[in-house]
């Protein structure tokens, strides 16, 4: 009886993260405005670039970053939930290995990782097609959008 609490309690909580992820990762890149039923053009409108004073020339070129971004990402999203998914379902079976789950756990991870490093190569791409002053300013406004959401002091750094 305690093992079926238990497993449900996991089960529960990697749905929550589950579906807290989904939510996050539909969120413009690193901007906050949502994407779902618009095109890309809401995130090289919103936000970040809005406040970076871009030129048409700079605006289209972002535009055809974040269409490829936000299409890789959906994809990635698409391969997590699953992934994580597939974990939950092992959790929920009875004599699961440690092995098992931590095959399932890296699969995670490992999906985890390709967005963050999509992520990153995307916000470097977007870097070069703006001047260095912008280029500047943007990675300044990436460090407060993605720090203002922690608590730095809690996580022993202190602000630059």
């Amino acid at each position: 009886m305690k093992r079926v609490f238990w497993m449900t309690v996991v089960f529960i909580l990697l749905f929550a993260a589950a579906f807290y992820g989904v939510q996050k990762a539909q969120r413009c890149p690193l901007m906050g405005s949502t994407t779902s039923g618009k095109s890309a053009y809401c995130c090289a409108q919103s936000g970040i670039y809005r406040n970076l004073s871009v030129s048409s020339e700079q605006q289209s070129a972002i535009l055809a970053l974040d269409q490829g971004f936000i299409k890789e990402k959906n994809r990635l999203c698409m391969q997590l939930c699953q992934s994580r998914y597939g974990l939950a379902q092992l959790l929920l079976r009875a004599g699961i290995t440690q092995k098992e789950l931590d095959e399932k756990t890296a699969e995670v991870v490992s999906i985890q990782l390709a967005m963050e490093r999509a992520a990153v190569a995307h916000v470097l791409k977007v870097k070069e097609v703006l001047t260095p002053e912008q280029a500047k300013k943007y990675m300044e406004m990436l460090y407060q959008d993605v720090c203002g959401q922690m608590d730095m002091k809690s996580c022993g750094f202190a602000a630059p």
